[in-house]
């Protein structure tokens, strides 16, 4: 009996490992359509949020058979729970993530691809955590990326249509006015209002979310909030 316990306990101690949905948690995904696929993963309080993002892009790398593939929305949460040990108390959380993911065909070869048209606008994206942000070149994208080593961002690419909001930024330099861009409207709309409701000094949101380029003017979906 005493074994039977104490393997149970052991069971319980161990942290989620990388596998489908079970009683340790882990992951479970179902295809949204246009090679999207909603992706879930729910971890033990033994397992970090780091280790779930780390599932969370796993996961996305099998469904589109690489790393083409961005992440249009997501969310993190988690659950809360107590472990009593004599007359202590240990409250833990178990780590909570959902992605839209849209898989994307593989990049052309560097030395086969055709230059942008100079007529067109372009941004350069990546996604870094659940948000993919854009920038007006590639060199600034490339430095957002080197700004987040231990993350799992990927590579950039160029997009001819973004959202974005207009930022007015102060620093010792001086005063600017930026366009804060992303791959989607509702990441714009959630970062937007993140940032009016947790102010920052130097940084005032002028404008709400438009789009540019190739998605001027097409009014997108409205998002749900709480």
């Amino acid at each position: 009996m005493r074994l039977v316990i104490a393997a149970a306990l052991a069971l319980v101690g161990c942290s989620t490992p990388y596998q489908q949905m079970g009683f340790r948690g882990g992951y479970r995904d179902r295809p949204m359509g246009g090679g999207r696929y909603l992706v879930e993963v729910r971890v033990n309080g033994y397992t970090s949020s780091g280790t779930a993002l780390e599932y969370l892009h796993r996961r996305a790398t099998e469904l589109c058979g690489g790393a083409n593939y961005v992440v249009e929305d997501g969310t993190a949460d988690a659950s809360y729970g107590v472990v009593r040990t004599g007359n202590s108390a240990h409250v833990y959380s178990k780590p909570e993530l959902s992605a839209l993911v849209r898989c994307q065909p593989p990049p052309v070869p560097v030395a086969a691809q055709t230059p942008p048209a100079p007529s067109r606008k372009w941004w350069h994206c990546t996604t870094v955590g659940p948000f993919t942000p854009c920038f007006e070149s590639a060199e600034q994208c490339e430095f957002r990326r080197a700004q987040h080593p231990d993350s799992k961002s990927t590579p950039c690419t160029t997009r001819d249509g973004v959202y974005c909001r207009r930022e007015r930024v102060t620093t010792q330099a001086g005063t600017a006015e930026l366009e804060a861009c992303y791959y989607s409207y509702p990441q714009c709309e959630m970062t937007r209002r993140y940032d009016l409701e947790h102010p920052t000094d130097g940084v005032v949101t002028l404008t709400t979310c438009r789009g540019l380029g190739s998605l001027a003017g097409i009014q997108p979906d409205p998002i749900q909030t709480k």
